[in-house]
Order: structure tokens, then sequence, then C-alpha cells
């Protein structure tokens, strides 16, 4: 079999990638790793054909592991019959907040009230109450997520950002600072983690310093619903994030591409899940 790991090209000879590798190699797996920037397509005489750093690739993989979102090196895999470790449907609704939540919602899993469209400040004020969450639909790492308190605010943020496609939540307090991160490899919880932030942002995020703990006892509902969603969605490589409100955990998002370094410090090694699940099943 042979495996082609593809990420962005600011992971390039990052530990991250040179560490998969290493795992991929200690699995006895023949995986290269691509970043999708480099990649170029030509269409010539009715033949499509594919390009890395000018160099014209003939010979395509088994199976693909998606850590970057482009739908374009998805469609061409697709064509030359390469597999997806995550499914392209589970890869790009991940991608889209408001997807996600939809999909949520067709499985009845409880969510905060959600928006979106071209509203008003006092239309969304009016259904959410001050103050609301206004997130990207297509965000990632808490960026372009903000708490908007008044009209001004909204404005300012707005005019700043035309290009960002918004959604709007309300806000659970009581979970300010702190959610539930569940990691799936393979059709199964493989750990969790509580993001608590260390400072005074409602946003949770370990990229903006937040810190984490090892969730221990979820509740078996929440448990269910994050294996519905993950096999409603065929990601095998996941996480799935609920706010944390009293005893209630409402979705919040997930992620196909979610980093694990946190359980680095509990001695949880998420590469060798990921490596022993593929030289296993595929």
């Amino acid at each position: 079999m042979k495996l082609w790991i593809v990420y962005g090209k600011k992971h390039e000879n990052t530990i991250v990638t040179k560490s998969m590798l290493e795992c991929a190699q200690k699995f006895e797996i023949d995986c290269n790793i691509y970043y999708f920037e480099y990649f170029s397509y030509k269409i010539e005489n009715n033949e499509q054909k594919l390009f890395y750093k000018s160099k014209e690739i003939t010979t395509f993989p088994d199976l693909a592991f998606m850590r970057w979102y482009n739908n374009t090196l998805c469609s061409f895999l697709e064509k030359v019959g390469t597999k997806f470790v995550n499914s392209k449907k589970g890869l790009f609704s991940t991608l889209d907040k408001l997807e996600s939540h939809f999909v949520a919602s067709k499985l009845g899993l409880k969510q905060p009230k959600t928006l979106y469209g071209q509203l008003s400040f006092d239309e969304i004020k009016n259904e959410l109450d001050l103050p609301f969450v206004m997130k990207d639909r297509f965000g990632s790492k808490g960026s372009n997520v903000f708490l908007i308190n008044d009209k001004t605010e909204f404005e300012k943020i707005k005019n700043q950002n035309q290009q960002i496609d918004y959604i709007y939540q309300e806000y659970i307090e009581k979970s300010k600072g702190k959610d539930l991160r569940i990691y799936f490899v393979g059709d199964k919880i493989a750990g969790a983690i509580y993001r608590i932030s260390v400072t005074d942002d409602f946003r949770s995020n370990i990229s903006l310093g937040a810190t984490s703990e090892l969730a221990l006892n979820i509740p078996q509902q929440i448990k269910d619903s994050a294996i519905k969603l993950a096999n409603y969605l065929d990601l095998h490589f996941c996480s799935i994030d609920f706010l944390v409100s009293d005893d209630e955990f409402l979705f919040c998002e997930t992620n196909s591409n979610a980093g694990y370094r946190a359980f680095f410090d509990y001695g949880i090694n998420f590469q060798d899940m990921i490596m022993d699940y593929i030289k296993k099943n595929y």
C-alpha cells in the first residue's frame, strides 16, 4: 500500500511532518509527505495530469490522508481511484462550520442557537441577546472568533473583515474558556481532553495558549452522540468539540485536522494509533 499524507506548506520540514513520516516507517508503511501548494494541473488532449514541483506524477497513492483542505487535489485523486482515510464528504463538512451544525441538528445533537445570513445587528441581538459569538464559517484555531457586546464592536469587525463569511451563535457563558474535545481513531474514541483558557479569553484553543487536562468521565450520551456524528461523516481521524454548561454538553464543531500535541504530555501517542489503524485496515 502506498500512502500520501498531504499538509499545507506551513508544516514543511517541521517536527510534525518529520515525526509522522518516521512513524509510518516504523509501521512499514510506504509513505510520502506532500504539501498541496506545490501541486499543479494540466489538461491536454482531454487527459488530466498532475505535477508536483513541476515534475509530472504518474504513480498515485492507494490511500490519501489529507491534513489540509484542498478540493482540487481531492477531486483529482478521487478520479484516479485513490481512497481517503477521512472521506471527502467528512473533510469538507468539518471545514464548513455551518454544514457541521446542519448535520449535528439532523442527528439530534444539542447545540447553541445558530444564525446565518445577511443579518443586521438588531436582528441578531433580538434572537441571541448580548453578548453573542461571531465566528468565521471556515476558520480554525480560534482565529476570527469574536464575542460581540455592542453594535459599534459588531460593525467595526464586519468592516475590517468584509471578506469573511460569518455565522452567529448564542454565547454559553458557563462554558467561557472551557470545552471538551473528543478524539477519534478509527470508529472508536481514542481520548478526550478539557481545553481550558488560562486568561480571560472566552476561547479555549491550545494554539492560543490554553492548557488541557484529561477528560476521564465523559457521559455515555455524549460519547454516543460524538460516535454517531463521526460515523455519519465517515471520519476516521477527527475531533469533536462540545461546550460545557453545568452538566450539559452542547455541540460546537468538528475538526478532521485536529492537532493532538496536548496528548503527548499524558504519554499518549496518536501518531502510533493512526499508523497502526492504517496498517490494519488498509
